[in-house]
């Protein structure tokens, strides 16, 4: 074998272990949080069901098929009618322990695969907007709402952790991507309504990875550079389909 082959074989097998490592990137495990705290009881209060999200770091990081949940409350800050449509306005507010993602993988320059896990930064916060058909109980929301989060990854004895970073969510138009607002039926008497829809990011940076005690400078500096980090806005993404149920609406 040659000196150019071989020194192409070493740093192939310098690199997978590494490239698995830049796992890191992409939030799609378990919240930091060993004991969620109690989903709110009292007042406008939310569960939602996140399924087939797909986050993107880059050119080179991607997770499919993210699955999560999260719960809170509303705090609805004005209310009209307008003809037959009910138009509302409200704050979001899950709190950090209350928020999660089902262990997942991130798939790395299409040839590895390695699992990651997320803490949550921040809770996740926002606003939404409701119009509501007084007559037959259609509903469209529309919402941002966005939250701090980093990743950790462990493989082969190294912890790498990348972020804090803040995608916001929003069902509408976040740079290259747009989102789908949330539509179902209010049962106008009971308070409840469910609805489905769509949020997507695409306009968060990703900043470099910095060493720590479990992660050497070395491989941060190779996760940076095989990753492109910092990372501009635009250049990574995340999609989710979700579910919302909503109870403790003014009964009409």
């Amino acid at each position: 074998m040659g000196s150019h082959a071989r020194h192409f074989l070493a740093l192939l097998c310098a690199a997978a272990p590494v490239a698995a490592m830049l796992a890191v990137a992409v939030p799609a495990a378990t919240s930091a949080s060993a004991q969620p705290a109690a989903c709110p009881a009292g007042g406008i209060t939310f569960n939602a069901a996140f399924s087939g999200g797909v986050i993107r770091i880059g050119s080179g990081a991607v997770s499919r098929n993210l699955n999560g949940s999260a719960c809170g409350q509303l705090t609805m800050t004005s209310l009209g009618i307008t003809g037959t449509t009910i138009n509302a306005s409200f704050n979001v507010d899950a709190p950090a322990a209350n928020v999660a993602f089902a262990p997942g993988s991130v798939t790395l320059f299409g040839l590895i695969s390695a699992p990651d896990t997320t803490t949550i930064g921040s809770d996740l916060a926002g606003t939404a907007t409701a119009a509501i058909n007084l007559t037959t109980g259609a509903s469209v929301v529309n919402q941002s709402l966005s939250q701090s989060i980093s990743a950790t990854v462990d493989l082969l004895g190294f912890y790498c952790t990348l972020g804090p970073f803040t995608p916001v969510l929003t069902t509408g138009k976040s740079g290259s991507l747009t989102g789908v607002p949330f539509t179902g039926t209010q049962n106008l008497l009971a308070g409840t309504s469910s609805l489905t829809g769509t949020v997507v990011a695409n306009a968060f940076t990703v900043p470099a990875g910095k060493s720590s005690s479990t992660c050497p400078a070395l491989i941060a500096g190779v996760q940076n550079l095989l990753l492109g980090l910092p990372l501009a806005a635009g250049k990574s993404s995340l999609q989710l389909n979700a579910s919302l149920n909503v109870a403790g609406l003014p009964p009409i």
